[in-house]
């Protein structure tokens, strides 16, 4: 089961890979798919609907429009297969719909929406970063008094801030790219928290994107390293309730069923009934 390797890194999947080598491998190179849980599902409905409203004029950014906007793609998120695979009740549908609502609100507090210069929603970004070949999707892109201004949403919840490097890592990834296609660095990388109302800001500096660089080519090197001595090392940590591929890590499943005896494994967690019944 060797699988293949990708032909490019995302900023996502560098830090799946700081995470976790072995996940990484499940994942990226023999391809396990890990359906999106209700929360992952969650976020990527307020993105697009906050993707629709940004892409209107700014005079008609207004939460009236913004319900268009949800309604509008609502479908696309309800006839998703991983939105089916949790069976929701009509109440536990509402439910999700009223946190996204909840979440677009919270959003409506924190921006003056109609002042935000727009160049680009769901930029696909595409090229080599220090030689090495990336891809991925900015959230969105402004301009702002001349400088441009690298924004992603996020619905979940904010980070401690020792807890947060991984996170500004991303939006160095982000600006790394920006830089090459657009010949521009971006002045600043900002991570919008919709759902509790916060927005955490960092100055992309020589060192950041240096230093961004560097874990870029780390990955590079070390994924092609594993994939030729057929090693992916495993790092046990919580997130291991999460992984779908626990089964097949006995590392894994021993530091999980560790957290789970000490009563610290949610029960939310995919690996919880792997682990209770053990």
């Amino acid at each position: 089961m060797k699988g293949k390797l990708p032909k490019s890194l995302s900023p996502s999947s560098i830090d799946l890979y700081q995470q976790c080598p072995r996940r990484f491998y499940y994942e990226k190179v023999v391809g396990h798919y890990s359906p999106s849980g209700p929360e992952a599902l969650l976020g990527t409905f307020v993105h697009a609907i906050l993707e629709e409203l940004m892409d209107h004029p700014s005079d008609q950014r207004t939460l009236d429009v913004a319900r268009e906007c949800a309604r509008k793609v609502w479908p696309k998120t309800e006839g998703h297969g991983d939105f089916k695979r949790l069976r929701m009740t009509a109440d536990q549908r509402r439910s999700f719909r009223w946190s996204a609502w909840t979440s677009i609100e919270t959003y409506f507090t924190m921006e003056d929406l109609g002042a935000v210069d727009v160049v680009a929603t769901e930029r696909k970004v595409k090229c080599e970063v220090a030689g090495i070949p990336m891809s991925g999707i900015v959230d969105r892109l402004d301009r702002e008094g001349g400088n441009l201004i690298v924004a992603d949403y996020k619905n979940g919840k904010v980070p401690d801030p020792k807890y947060r490097d991984s996170k500004w890592r991303q939006l160095n990834y982000y600006a790394n790219l920006i830089e090459v296609i657009e010949e521009e660095r971006p002045t600043e990388g900002r991570l919008i928290f919709t759902a509790h109302g916060q927005i955490l800001t960092t100055r992309f500096t020589d060192d950041s994107m240096e230093e961004a660089r560097t874990v870029l080519t780390d990955t590079w090197d070390g994924m092609h390293a594993n994939f030729d001595s057929g090693s992916w090392e495993p790092k046990p940590q919580p997130l291991c309730g999460w992984c779908d591929a626990i089964e097949q890590c006995p590392e894994g499943l021993a530091s999980t069923r560790m957290i789970y005896k000490k009563g610290r494994l949610k029960k939310s967690a995919p690996a919880y009934k792997i682990v209770a019944n053990l």
